[in-house]
């Protein structure tokens, strides 16, 4: 579980940079879907780095 808690701190953390420079540089309509998921890439992260701590947060 802790190795999948890690891949989802390093993928939340790794999309939430990319959205960001992705919503900042693309056109009108691709600019709102790279700003909606951004914050969604936090909250993996944070899922992610939350399950690492305490490895019985996700489940069993």
């Amino acid at each position: 579980m802790r190795l999948l808690a890690l891949l989802a701190l390093a993928a939340g953390s790794a999309g939430a940079v990319y959205a960001v420079a992705a919503a900042l540089r693309a056109r009108r309509p691709a600019d709102l879907a790279w700003a909606v998921a951004a914050p969604v890439a936090v909250i993996v992260a944070v899922v992610g780095a939350v399950a690492t701590i305490s490895p019985g947060f996700l489940g069993t």
